[in-house]
């Protein structure tokens, strides 16, 4: 049982490692926003269910990026695809089994970069962040919650795959990266799942989350994750 709260509560110190340095870093990119960064987003999970990577690699991918770009003020947007798919070439060496050659990625970015680009663009990255590239994401957060408590909801595989979608959406949206800890977005998921099944509210979830974070914090979240949700639902 120790070890088990020694691993939570390690998780949850180092949820801040997952967050940009700095916030509003989309102020200092000239030639980006934050739609440029929507779009490649859905393009880095279209790679990832294409080539039927782990949801892992998606989380951490997108993590790299922002937290790159926050430290890499006026990145050229001719670059913006190599550094998407550099991020999944690099999370994918950490998450999967037999990881993507780089010469998938060069004809997935339709020989735009060479193998030299992607090579300095792989060092420039990895520097930048001092090669921490396992942080707690919104999806570590799912995974612990389904690991280490033993409540029904998390047993039901239907509600935790939602989970996953909806921590999904959510990162596609950069205000949930700016303005909430990944955990924070995850137990939003948990709840909005909850809501939409009509089924309580893990319990022990939110005595976990009420000792790292506040009640504001975490409605605010699920106010705007449930928005964003139905705005995302009146599109399809």
């Amino acid at each position: 049982m120790e070890e088990e709260f020694n691993f939570i509560n390690h998780l949850f110190n180092r949820e801040y490692l997952a967050r940009p340095l700095i916030p509003d870093f989309w102020k200092n990119q000239k030639e980006l926003d934050v739609e440029n960064r929507t779009i490649l987003v859905n393009w880095l999970n279209e790679i990832i269910k294409e080539f039927s990577l782990n949801s892992e690699t998606f989380f951490y991918a997108v993590n790299l990026m922002d937290r790159y770009l926050a430290l890499t003020p006026n990145f050229t947007k001719s670059n913006y695809q190599l550094l998407g798919a550099v991020c999944i070439w690099s999370a994918s060496k950490y998450v999967e089994i037999a990881y993507m050659s780089v010469n998938i990625f060069i004809r997935i970015c339709a020989g735009q970069y060479s193998k030299e680009d992607f090579f300095q663009m792989e060092k420039s990255l990895l520097n930048t962040v001092k090669f921490l590239i396992q942080v707690p994401t919104e999806l570590k957060f799912i995974i612990l919650f389904q690991n280490q408590l033993s409540d029904s909801f998390f047993s039901n595989e239907l509600y935790v795959i939602h989970c996953y979608l909806y921590c999904e959406l959510a990162i596609l949206d950069y205000r949930f990266i700016k303005d909430f800890s990944p955990s924070v977005v995850a137990v939003a998921a948990v709840i909005n799942v909850a809501n939409h099944y009509g089924e309580k509210v893990p319990s022990k979830m939110m005595e976990l989350i009420y000792k790292y974070h506040t009640f504001l914090e975490i409605s605010k979240c699920k106010n705007l994750l449930c928005d964003h949700l139905k705005k995302y639902e009146n599109r399809l």
